[in-house]
């Protein structure tokens, strides 16, 4: 993809549209907008502009943008996506058919509000065959708009010229991708070339001028180049992408690499049953099955339990060792004292009695 025109408004509405346009036609001199296809998002004033610019065009909507509609709408779920994707790949007329009669076999509301869409729009069965182009996404749009990310919070001219030499760099990319310069020495390089001489001569062939400082420019009587007016919006400016309404929200779990299941069936790891999980089972809550399918609560409180038991044996024990330890030491120290005692009994008792003058 090759970005041909881009431009910075205030807001995105019907007169910046129509200015846009109008510029846009007198440099690719649309004069018959026959053969032109026009593939957009559906944004505020954007259909009702190229309509009015472009009378003959071909008009088409990004299938990715009309799902976040179809989903705002109150038909979520990944099988109507998968549906809708099935009905706009759709080839043939009778293919086309047949999947929008699956559809409303599977949600009539859903079946209704495609069916007030125009098909042209959006499915491949009913595009022009002159125009060539089966593309049903603006994914290229959105991976331009993806590497601009860094420079959009910049100043005017910063913006802008970062945008220039993006869209410069990658047409030299698609002009010289069968050719591999090298570094040969200061400021020089050579060119390895896939392509014969011919190639060789080609890849030679232009020179790069250098361009001279902003004071050398040439004067013209042309205004200068103003920023657009200043229009402070409301709240806090915000620098993330908005997601559209089928995407999930990476606030929700920064950490998450997968995308979220929907309509898919689970079975449930304690009945073996289809639609419930184990936190939801039936089992659960009936009389007598809470004793015999404990729940994680009870696991943990019983753990805790047997632990703080085994925590309260032990320190019984503790207390029993150091009171017969206790005892023991008491009974030494009374036996010693016991012995040391008899023998001056015996000792005063064995001597005689002395007369008294």
């Amino acid at each position: 993809m090759y970005p041909i025109a881009y431009a910075v408004a205030e807001a995105e509405n019907y007169a910046t549209w129509t200015w846009f346009l109008e510029f846009l036609a007198v440099d690719l001199s649309i004069e018959n907008s026959n053969g032109y296809v026009f593939i957009t998002d559906r944004q505020n004033g954007l259909i009702d502009a190229v309509g009015d610019m472009f009378p003959n065009f071909e008009h088409r909507h990004c299938l990715k943008h009309l799902h976040a509609n179809f989903i705002l709408a109150g038909h979520g779920g990944l099988v109507l996506k998968q549906h809708m994707e099935a009905t706009a790949r759709s080839t043939t007329i009778p293919w086309f058919q047949a999947e929008m009669k699956k559809l409303k076999d599977l949600s009539g509301p859903a079946f209704d509000w495609l069916s007030r869409l125009d098909p042209m729009q959006w499915c491949r069965s009913h595009f022009r065959t002159h125009s060539k182009c089966d593309i049903l996404l603006n994914n290229m749009c959105e991976a331009f708009n993806k590497s601009i990310l860094d420079a959009r919070d910049k100043p005017i001219i910063t913006l802008l010229e970062r945008i220039r030499v993006f869209a410069t760099i990658e047409k030299l990319k698609k002009q010289l991708a069968w050719c591999i310069p090298r570094l040969a020495g200061e400021s020089k390089y050579e060119v390895k070339c896939f392509g014969g001489t011919q190639a060789f001569i080609k890849a030679y062939t232009p020179m790069v001028h250098p361009m001279a400082s902003q004071d050398l420019w040439a004067k013209t009587n042309l205004p200068p180049l103003l920023p657009p007016k200043f229009h402070k919006q409301p709240r806090r400016p915000k620098k993330t992408r908005k997601a559209s309404a089928g995407e999930p929200s990476p606030s929700s779990n920064p950490k998450a690499k997968h995308l979220p299941r929907y309509n898919l069936e689970i079975k449930c790891s304690i009945c073996k049953q289809l639609g419930h999980n184990k936190r939801k089972c039936p089992r659960v809550n009936e009389v007598g099955s809470s004793s015999q399918v404990p729940s994680q609560r009870q696991k943990k409180t019983a753990h805790q339990a047997n632990t703080s038991t085994q925590r309260i044996t032990r320190q019984s024990r503790q207390k029993q060792l150091i009171t017969s330890k206790a005892k023991k030491r008491g009974n030494r120290h009374q036996a010693s004292s016991q012995s040391g005692q008899a023998p001056q009994s015996s000792h005063q008792a064995a001597q005689p009695s002395q007369p008294s003058h």
